[in-house]
């Protein structure tokens, strides 16, 4: 086998395309080696191979040639290490690049794909029943959103022109989209939506043409919102509904009519090319006899010259002062490039006499010029120039066009075929015929704290439950409390079970004597039913705020409670005696409860010395502890510490993308599809809110959108979920505990229950040792109830429920041997593989089990584990106390079987 040399550069920019070409340079060295026939050399095979955790994997798509172009994308920074390859016969070669960062951001292509996610071959003719995905490949653009926008094709040849196409728009409001790490953005147009589509292509045609023809022409644009810049996709063609082919012609030649002669060709003398007006800006007249033309953007209004009193001026003279007004829209601290010509109404010629860059000060703005002689003189020609000339202003706006293929659509062709099971997630798909409208949130509730947690329409709901009780005036201003007291109670998970058996939900919902769920069911303010703590847990989060709004609405107007602050709206979930009190009202102490026999003080006391450390720079490390303050009591000033560190952690939470979806929250049972909890490769979990049944999916593979059902879970009353006994790449050991009353606590039966996040990130692992042909068992967890498994004539396994506080978060296992699957033996026998069972804790560790226990192994602290924790040489034990959790609306991804 001979080396070859790859000849390219090995720190490409992202972005910018490449050439790599391959010598043999090193095989002429050896002088034994025989020469090859050209002839005979098979050509050079070239891939690209991208290192990840689990060692190298292919990556894009291969190529074959002396010399072949590459582009790194985005997501290539994000790889541990990529190389080269090329292979010719039995010949080989490598080279490792190291992608550099774009100084400049871009959208580099704009590629369209089917409802498969297969991109449109040119020329194919898709169905006005099929969905169109517009996929934006960027550069130094992640979290920027990106606006696409559908267009019809009505421009002569391959380009598309703005000007042509301004009233082509299909979606009159631009499908927004965020740019992921891995530098794309992806929109989805499902053309049966678009019901007037079809019209507004045929209601103009191509210069030249007599119709539309038998196909339309569509394509897309993609803007980032932010930055003007634009790409545009290549076309696709859509097969016309309503096209009529007429009858074929024969062009005849008038009579009498002798075509001329060809003209013999010259080859005139090469000009600098003179300048013209930008075919796609805004132009106005200034004379009557200037050229008009509309901003295909609608961004520059109007452009005309004024007086100093700001009075429109149709004529001035040479020496003039004048200002130039430009009306514009959204273009405040914008860059333009003003241009002023003459234009010539005898030889239809321009001449540029005035040329100036100028920022927008808002949306209107004024610049001064002076109309000098040499402007004059230098559009003088024949005509009326010498005495008389027409003026208009151009107004460019920085804007480079990225614009897809051009597509063609029909109403006859056959609709693309999507497998089953093999479909994008959307919770949020349009009703047909619905006029699509903006995003509410991203007009009014940007700022919303804590906004990024939870979906739109819970944002909606919040803000305008605190518009019933605040007033419209107070609404924003209370909803940011609001959703700061809720990420406080439910640590910022926004869950309808957070805290159960205990409490739970937004609010924390107790029951009890003193309990607000007591409270409620007693003077009526339960929506008409007698609530219960389970009632309220298997509520979606969004149904669940209408309980928190009775709950308010108790104390506003049944006890009078005057609710006038984030303190106060607080007091009513913690100390609602507190409520309009001072700051020094003592809420909790433990002479207080010595006295009366209670245990308040104890509960909360981690409240007592807390304080709000501005100087700390890591945010989420601010709220901090003086013990030397602690006196036995707390008072309602010593929670605003608390309050202000949620507060301004829910600052850093804003909403960054913006979906609005309606969601039918009417139901407590689960009719939502693809519903479900996601676990993704990098130890992610997104979820999809779901009840009483529940779906899980995991990723098939790192940077793949792609997932395959691994099960479905129900959630019992307890809250949580029963975990199957076996399944690929894993089983369970041991027998099932029946349950009874033990000496501590009453334990439910069986023992094998998580809560249904736990289950997530468990079968994320499961996911990833199944791959390696690995297979582990699995003991005890939590019991139906969620307490430590037990049953009688059994020792109480302590560590698997805590009297509630732990209930589903933990899970015992048998280590892996050398063949990686579990048996039954300790970590210091010749049968255990200390490699294995690193790798094992690894992967758990990134899916948030990072509470381990392995007695003896310090090697895996790394990994989370407490290596001094007795009884656990013959099985290891996994506590999920950190999981990567977020409730989503919607995905964007493909289910396969």
């Amino acid at each position: 086998m001979g080396k070859l040399t790859i000849i390219g550069n090995d720190k490409p920019v992202i972005g910018k395309q490449e050439m790599y070409s391959v010598t043999t340079i090193n095989g002429w060295l050896n002088p034994l080696q025989p020469i090859k026939n050209p002839l005979q050399v098979p050509k050079p095979h070239w891939e690209v191979m991208v290192q990840t955790k689990t060692g190298w994997r292919k990556g894009g798509s291969d190529k074959e040639g002396q010399m072949v172009p590459y582009i790194f994308g985005q997501k290539s920074l994000f790889h541990k290490g990529i190389k080269i390859i090329v292979r010719q016969g039995e010949d080989y070669g490598e080279l490792i690049v190291h992608p550099q960062r774009a100084k400049e951001p871009k959208i580099t292509r704009v590629e369209l794909l089917d409802a498969n996610y297969k991109p449109i071959p040119k020329g194919k003719k898709l169905s006005y029943k099929d969905t169109i995905i517009a996929r934006a490949y960027c550069v130094e653009m992640f979290e920027m959103n990106i606006a696409f926008t559908l267009w019809e094709d009505d421009a002569q040849g391959e380009g598309h022109n703005p000007t042509v196409n301004a009233l082509n728009k299909i979606n009159p409001v631009p499908v927004l989209s965020r740019v992921n790490e891995k530098g794309m953005a992806e929109a989805v147009f499902r053309l049966p939506f678009y019901t007037m589509a079809v019209m507004i292509a045929n209601a103009r045609t191509a210069s030249g043409d007599k119709s539309e023809g038998a196909t339309h022409e569509y394509y897309v644009t993609a803007d980032v919102v932010s930055k003007h810049i634009q790409k545009a996709s290549p076309n696709v063609n859509v097969v016309n509904p309503t096209y009529n082919p007429e009858p074929p012609g024969k062009r005849e030649v008038p009579k009498g009519h002798t075509p001329a002669p060809p003209k013999p060709k010259t080859t005139p003398a090469p000009e600098k090319p003179k300048p013209k007006p930008d075919g796609n800006s805004a132009k106005f007249p200034v004379t009557t006899g200037g050229k008009k033309s509309d901003d295909p953007q609608g961004k520059i209004l109007s452009a005309e010259f004024v007086d100093g009193k700001g009075n429109k001026l149709h004529s001035s003279k040479v020496g003039t002062a004048v200002a130039v007004k430009i009306m514009a829209k959204e273009m405040k601290n914008k860059k333009v490039k003003i241009k002023i010509w003459e234009e010539d109404n005898f030889s239809w010629t321009t001449d540029l006499i005035y040329e100036k860059d100028w920022v927008l000060v808002g949306d209107t703005s004024f610049v001064g010029v002076l109309l000098t002689k040499e402007m004059f003189d230098k559009a003088k020609g024949i005509g009326t120039d010498s005495s008389r000339q027409d003026y208009f202003i151009e107004v460019i706006h920085n804007d480079t066009s990225v614009k897809s293929a051009v597509m063609p659509v029909s109403a006859d062709a056959t609709p693309t075929e999507i497998p089953k099971g093999n479909s994008p997630v959307a919770v949020d798909k349009p009703q047909q015929g619905k006029a699509t409208t903006s995003c509410v949130c991203k007009e009014q509730y940007k700022d919303l704290v804590w906004g990024e947690k939870v979906s739109c329409e819970f944002r909606k709901k919040v803000v305008q439950i605190c518009s019933e009780l605040w007033g419209e005036s107070k609404k924003v201003e209370m909803a940011n409390e609001l959703m700061t007291c809720m990420a406080l109670e439910t640590q910022h998970s926004f869950l309808s079970n957070k805290g159960y058996p205990n409490a739970t939900g937004l609010v924390q919902f107790t029951s009890g004597k003193y309990g607000a769920i007591t409270a409620m069911n007693e003077t009526g303010y339960n929506g008409g039913k007698n609530i219960t703590k389970e009632y309220l847990r298997d509520l979606t989060p969004v149904k669940q705020l209408d309980y928190v709004k009775f709950y308010f609405k108790m104390w506003m107007e049944k006890y009078k409670k005057n609710i006038k602050d984030s303190l106060d709206m607080y007091m009513t979930i913690w100390c609602p005696a507190a409520v309009g009190q001072a700051d020094s009202f003592v809420c909790y102490s433990l002479a207080r409860d010595k006295k009366n026999k209670n245990d308040f003080y104890d509960k909360n006391k981690s409240a007592e010395y807390e304080y709000y450390d501005e100087n700390e720079k890591i945010a989420i490390n601010r709220l901090k502890k003086d013990s030397n303050r602690a006196n036995g009591e707390i008072t309602k000033g010593e929670l605003r510490p608390r309050l202000k560190y949620w507060k301004e952690l829910g600052k850093e939470n804003r909403v960054k993308s913006f979906s609005c979806a309606e969601i039918n929250d009417n139901k407590t049972t689960n009719e939502k599809a693809n519903a479900g909890y996601y676990a993704y490769r990098d130890g992610s979990i997104k979820y999809i809110e779901s009840n009483t049944t529940i779906d899980y999916y995991v990723q098939t593979k790192e940077g793949s959108n792609e997932f395959k059902k691994i099960g479905t879970l129900n959630k019992n009353k307890s809250g949580v979920v029963r975990f199957p006994d076996s399944g690929q790449g894993f089983n369970r050991y041991g027998t099932a505990d029946k349950g009874g009353k033990s000496s501590i606590e009453v334990v439910g039966e069986g023992d094998h229950y998580l809560k249904p996040e736990t289950a997530a990130a468990l079968f994320g692992v499961i996911n990833e040792i199944n791959d390696k042909g690995w297979e582990i068992h699995l003991g005890d967890m939590s019991s139906s109830n969620g307490s430590d498994p037990w049953e009688e004539g059994s020792k109480h396994h302590k560590g698997h429920g805590h009297l509630g506080k732990q209930s589903g978060q933990n899970i015992d296992f048998r280590y892996l041997n050398k063949s990686g699957k579990s048996f039954h033996g300790t970590n210091t026998s010749s049968t255990f593989d200390k490699d294995k069972n690193a790798t094992f804790f690894a992967i758990a560790y990134k899916y948030g089990f990072q509470k381990n226990y392995a007695t003896g192994m310090s090697e895996y602290k790394k990994y989370g584990v407490n290596p001094a924790v007795p009884a656990h040489n013959d099985h290891g034990h996994l506590g999920l106390n950190n999981i990567k959790l977020e409730t989503v609306v919607s995905l964007n991804v493909k289910i396969i079987k």
